[in-house]
């Protein structure tokens, strides 16, 4: 047995070698994550390289004593997939229909597994340095997107660099890489030539400038995180910024980054009555449009699915099988229709063990030192999001690793505060 002495707290203070730097290791998945997004884990597969390099990493990572196993998470996520795995047994007999999808109901689980790991000795300076080293991977990432935009505007047809030097099947498939900005327009919305969708760049960015805020980054950093974002001609990242703004007013941190926030505003105003501002606030009211990308998210798979679930007592309370949900939005064959967790999960799995599932997911956003980060990431993955691996990433790193947190962010402009009598709340005993 050898007990881990905790971290310092210390803002000057650092890790003496960078391999013992939690803020090293997150800071390189966090890019890798985002570099290696489109190879696929397997030839021809939907699924991203990245959902196996996590585990490499955790793995790793544990071994260094970064990460060590958070035990409610783990309890929880345990339960919840025991419980789901044995559900056929209670399905089969008793609900008509029921289809199960082994591979459905592995990926989900493998998804959120690394969820059950946190940081092992936490401490507010390295979460502050963490944000601020995201930061700064999110204001190369903008500028990579303003490059993808730039050319085009510049008269260079879109060319997808990836998919010209990358083999077919070492591609990830299913994916709406990058779509014209409206129909017929040359110009492409910005993926940034690495992103499965625009939409993950919108997403990405958008929590690194909440990243960027936090950590009292530069102000012309945030500025090019911005304008990265609106590049991507998508709304996931505003979602955020905007649940982000109405938890800081409720939280009563509004003023601590009141300068912040109106800088933002008024870029964001100045945009407005540009040909991409034009384009991106356009999607404020989509949802009550048919078929339109936030109404394909959030509005028409319930309009789908419940029908369908109320076909069956036994199906409603025991759900009907794994990856069913996905069977019958196939079904329709309405392109970019995608199943929310919510969803999903109830549908797939019923009241009793769907709610289960849903728990996890909503325990893993809590406790993080930064609420005005995790709860607009929760609020997407409950309403607009599907679950997928790049996207967990930066839950996991930028909140659900540092929690249970034992230290919040301060209203002191750049600087984590803590208690007096703080310490290290869960130090490793091995």
């Amino acid at each position: 047995m050898r007990e881990r002495t905790s971290a310092p707290t210390g803002a000057a203070e650092r890790p003496r070698l960078r391999r013992d730097d939690p803020v090293y290791w997150l800071t390189t998945l966090f890019v890798i994550s985002i570099v290696l997004m489109r190879f696929a884990a397997l030839p021809n597969a939907p699924i991203t390289l990245t959902t196996a390099l996590i585990f490499v990493f955790c793995y790793f990572a544990y071994r260094q004593h970064i990460l060590t196993i958070e035990p409610g998470r783990f309890q929880l996520w345990l339960a919840a997939a025991g419980l789901s795995a044995v559900l056929p047994l209670v399905q089969l007999p008793l609900v008509p229909t029921v289809n199960f999808s082994f591979s459905s109901w592995a990926l989900w689980h493998v998804l959120w597994l690394p969820a059950v790991f946190r940081i092992t000795d936490p401490s507010p300076s390295a979460y502050l340095r963490t944000c601020r080293s995201v930061s700064w991977a999110g204001f190369g990432f903008a500028l990579l997107s303003l490059t993808f935009l730039g050319s085009q505007a510049a008269g260079i047809p879109y060319r997808d660099y990836f998919a010209d030097f990358v083999p077919r099947p070492l591609q990830v498939i299913g994916f709406a890489t990058t779509v014209p900005i409206t129909w017929g327009n040359p110009i492409h919305k910005s993926n940034a030539w690495v992103a499965l969708e625009p939409s993950f760049v919108s997403f990405i960015l958008g929590a690194t400038l909440l990243a960027a805020l936090i950590s009292g980054q530069r102000w012309w950093v945030s500025v090019t995180i911005i304008a990265g974002l609106l590049s991507s001609f998508a709304g996931s990242g505003l979602a955020l910024l905007a649940l982000a703004a109405v938890i800081m007013l409720l939280s009563g941190q509004l003023l601590r980054y009141s300068r912040a926030l109106l800088a933002g505003a008024v870029i964001f105003a100045l945009s407005y009555f540009t040909p991409v501002g034009t384009v991106v606030f356009s999607r404020v009211d989509e949802v009550s449009q048919d078929q339109s990308s936030t109404a394909l998210r959030a509005t028409l798979p319930y309009e789908v699915l419940v029908p369908e679930y109320l076909q069956s007592l036994p199906g409603m309370i025991f759900g009907y099988g794994a990856g069913s949900s996905r069977q019958v939005v196939d079904g329709m064959a309405i392109p970019g229709l995608l199943v929310p967790n919510p969803a999903k999960l109830i549908f797939d799995y019923g009241l009793l063990v769907g709610a289960l599932l849903i728990l996890v997911v909503v325990a893993i956003h809590l406790q993080s030192p930064a609420p005005a980060i995790a709860l607009p990431i929760l609020a997407s993955f409950l309403f607009l999001q599907a679950a997928t691996q790049p996207m967990i990433t930066v839950l996991l790193v930028l909140a659900t690793w540092w929690a249970p947190s034992a230290f919040q962010i301060p209203r002191d402009e750049g600087r984590l505060t803590e208690a007096a009598d703080w310490k290290p709340p869960y130090a490793a005993s091995r």
